[in-house]
């Protein structure tokens, strides 16, 4: 993993009055050593906690990408030592996918509204919810709706979407009823290429996934 940089989740149990709800979210943590981050593009009032985001340098980083790319390409940002810190990149390049800076809290709370049928009418979430596999030999396996994913993990199965900026992968996924969310954050994309790191993230979020819906793996 990147220096100063940890992997994180968060699972919220369901809870029993939608009162509390909102509390449990407000404990919700994202992954990474938050820092205080200004500069000149943040405005003169700006002084806010962000999770920094780093990607191998160019000699690192060169294994993990396909025949053709040039030599040298490498991610912008500051050196930190084998890293590059990749914060400061505009991530509004990525039309809607960047559009919105956003917590772990956030994502539960949308999620969990999703997800019970209190965002949209239930004819609408159906059609979200009705999927194709992504593996045509795993039918009742991982499938893709309108922009909504079922993920089908050894503790049963979950709905949400994950993605990918420069600095970040995430993952976010709620229960069928929409009564409790896990959020997996890691400041890095290409730092969980290798099998260890790869591994892990997916450990941690298949644990998460047990304890939100109370469960174990067979």
């Amino acid at each position: 993993m990147p220096p100063c940089a940890r992997s994180g989740s968060t699972a919220d149990r369901p809870s029993r009055a939608r009162r509390n709800a909102d509390s449990q979210e407000q404990q919700s943590w994202s992954s990474s050593s938050p820092r205080r981050r200004t500069g000149p593009a943040d405005g003169p009032a700006a002084d806010r906690r962000q999770a920094h985001g780093y990607e191998p340098d160019a000699a690192h980083l060169a294994p993990f990408l396909p025949p053709g790319v040039p030599a040298g390409t490498s991610f912008a940002g500051p050196a930190r030592g084998a890293w590059v810190d990749t914060t400061a990149i505009n991530h509004s390049t990525l039309w809607a996918a960047g559009g919105i800076v956003s917590t772990a809290a956030d994502w539960a709370r949308f999620d969990r509204a999703l997800l019970s049928g209190r965002l949209l009418p239930a004819a609408q979430l159906a059609e979200m919810r009705t999927t194709v596999p992504e593996d045509p030999r795993q039918p009742a396996g991982d499938g893709y709706g309108l922009g909504l994913r079922r993920a089908v993990l050894p503790c049963g199965t979950v709905w949400g979407h994950d993605g990918q900026a420069a600095g970040y992968s995430s993952q976010a996924y709620t229960d069928a009823q929409g009564r409790g969310t896990v959020t997996v954050l890691v400041p890095t994309i290409f730092g969980l290429a290798a099998p260890g790191p790869a591994a892990a993230e997916q450990a941690l979020l298949r644990a998460a996934v047990c304890t939100v819906l109370g469960t174990t793996a067979p």
